[in-house]
């Protein structure tokens, strides 16, 4: 919330009475007006500057957000600690962006930031489901269901094949 400037009326009157023709009446008026146009100043620049952090803070929380969508996705293709050390990592740094918005913005604003917050944490929540589940049918062929897939299979066909040796040529290959 803007705070309430009571010096805006004072400026007009300071702008309108520097005309007058005494010169210490002018000059205290020409003084006051400058001193109120400085303030005025001042507090555009502080306005612009908390625009500009707050822009930058939007976009890094932006950024944050497409990054942990690419790397669900390169994960979900092919699936790498490396990936999982990066999702925390531009999950936290989301986060941290949350953070600092919901401090540097109105208070009415604090429902549109409490909703962020929680579809950050159900996409993390999701991200770890997904990743239980592809630990579980592993990362590659050397580990999880998959390993244990290849290592019954070689088991039944080392199985058949030993078996095969009594039986004459054409009956093992049929």
């Amino acid at each position: 919330m803007r705070p309430l400037d009571l010096s805006l009326p004072f400026n007009r009157l300071a702008r309108m009475l520097a005309f007058f023709p005494s010169e210490p009446a002018s000059f205290f008026w020409r003084s006051f007006t400058f001193t109120a146009g400085e303030g005025d100043v001042g507090r555009a620049f502080a306005t612009v500057t908390h625009s500009t952090a707050l822009a930058d803070v939007s976009r890094d929380f932006k950024s944050a957000v497409a990054s942990m969508r690419i790397i669900v996705k390169d994960f979900s293709v092919s699936p790498d600690n490396k990936l999982v050390v990066s999702f925390e990592k531009a999950h936290a740094s989301a986060l941290k962006a949350l953070e600092t918005l919901a401090s540097s913005i109105d208070q009415r604003h604090t429902e549109n930031i409490a909703g962020l917050r929680k579809a950050l944490m159900s996409l993390h929540g999701n991200f770890n489901e997904l990743l239980r589940e592809r630990k579980t049918l592993g990362f590659d062929d050397a580990s999880g269901l998959r390993k244990n897939l290849q290592v019954a299979g070689n088991a039944v066909e080392r199985i058949i094949n030993e078996n095969m040796s009594g039986l004459a040529e054409a009956d093992a290959t049929r």
